[in-house]
């Protein structure tokens, strides 16, 4: 599993947890490339935004504009619709989910069902199907001019930095690839089958980190790609012909959380591979997960968890003020375990506008952001977030005493010493 997490324009933390390889003990670190399945989509919607800024796409021109070789059906078909479930476009049957082909285009694996008739109306019914999207990336091929892959590299990954975001090439030598795994009927963990997702480049065929789709999901928020207007097309409600709002637009899903709180952004589902990418515009919060297992039932709550825990309503933003006990200081710890007797530091400061921390002397020095704290009578719970790491502080304030605890990954140090401003 990998996981990242960042907010107002920052990367707060990313971290790798457990095994890219299980069979070797490769641990996952966080350029650990994951198939991210339908998230792939959300980054097709960026290709298609792109697109539209440059009045080379319809969203409401039939499909045939783009996809000639799309045969025509009973009813009229927009790009729009198929982009947001709507069209009546089929999903995989039988094995197609588990394709092993490989094609060479974008265009060659619509053969697999264009021919098929519509299943419903398009418009009279939400039927997500990841097919729609096949038609999706064909239409930006034509539009663009340009090989979907290139077009993608060159206009979305390139210009966000997305390094660790690839098309999964399944024959080639991918570095930083993890390997894929399933459940068998008993529930242990077996290989996932091997599968070709050239089938389905737009729609889930990408691997990548969730370091990258946090930068995409800040940049979102930022929008250095895209003009807020055209990620709020994107990420619209589409509706049914009787007006019923579906909860998707285009690429993007948009849901509430425990709180009724907005989100959007989108969970992925691939052979080998299950993602949840979250983002908060109201807060500025954006949560990556990613595992190397098919449809893992848990990742999205867990996602909702972490979200939880970071929450902007109990977070310090880098903007704001923290409590009044943990404004920029100094204070010198001695370790109280008496068979430790290691010395510490831990140092809170304003820095450009941002509270940042660092604590020292009980193992490598870490520098990071402190991105929420939460004070109850003379206890202050603080998280700080590294480039790697996410510490738990515990400060107890008595006058001008401290004594502090810090928490990582199930190892706990208490400090006991003086405040110094």
């Amino acid at each position: 599993m990998s996981m990242a997490a960042g907010i107002d324009g920052h990367l707060l933390w990313s971290e790798g947890f457990g095994y890219a390889d299980l069979e070797n003990k490769v641990a996952v670190t966080p350029v650990s490339r994951f198939r991210i399945g339908s998230v792939s989509k959300t980054l097709t919607a960026a290709a298609v935004g792109v697109l539209l800024e440059r009045d080379q796409l319809d969203l409401d021109a039939e499909v045939q504009q783009y996809v000639p070789t799309f045969p025509r059906k009973e009813w009229p078909v927009t790009l729009r619709q198929a982009a947001g479930h709507l069209a009546g476009i089929r999903n995989y049957k039988g094995s197609e989910f588990y394709s092993n082909v490989s094609y060479d285009s974008v265009v060659d694996p619509l053969k697999v069902f264009s021919d098929d008739p519509l299943i419903s109306e398009p418009g009279s019914k939400y039927q997500y199907t990841t097919y729609g999207w096949s038609v999706v990336g064909a239409a930006v091929e034509a539009a663009a001019g340009r090989p979907f892959l290139t077009f993608m590299r060159e206009e979305v990954l390139d210009p966000l930095g997305l390094v660790d975001t690839v098309a999964d090439r399944s024959a080639n030598l991918m570095p930083n690839r993890v390997r894929f795994y399933d459940r068998g009927p008993d529930g242990q963990l077996v290989n996932a089958p091997t599968v070709n997702l050239s089938n389905k480049w737009a729609g889930g065929g990408y691997l990548s980190t969730p370091r990258d789709l946090v930068t995409f999901g800040l940049d979102f928020l930022d929008s250095r790609l895209l003009l807020p207007k055209t990620y709020a097309e994107l990420t619209r409600s589409q509706k049914t012909n009787d007006g019923v709002a579906t909860g998707y637009g285009i690429g993007w899903q948009t849901r509430e959380d425990a709180h009724g709180r907005t989100t959007t952004g989108h969970s992925g589902s691939s052979v080998g591979g299950s993602t949840a990418f979250i983002v908060w515009p109201d807060t500025g919060l954006v949560l990556a997960a990613t595992t190397n297992l098919t449809d893992d039932p848990g990742l999205f709550e867990l996602a909702f968890t972490l979200g939880e825990i970071l929450s902007p309503a109990r977070m310090v933003s880098p903007r704001t003020s923290a409590p009044d006990s943990l404004q920029s200081y100094k204070i010198r710890f001695m370790d109280d375990d008496k068979q430790g007797g290691r010395n510490g530091t831990l140092t809170v400061r304003s820095e450009k506008g941002e509270l940042r921390g660092r604590i020292e002397g009980a193992g490598p020095g870490r520098d990071g952001l402190i991105v929420w704290a939460q004070q109850e009578g003379d206890e202050v719970h603080a998280l700080l977030a590294t480039s790697s790491k996410v510490v738990n502080l515990k400060l107890v304030f008595s006058g001008d005493r401290v004594v502090a605890e810090s928490y990582r990954a199930g190892d706990k140090l208490r400090f006991d010493g003086n405040r110094q401003r």
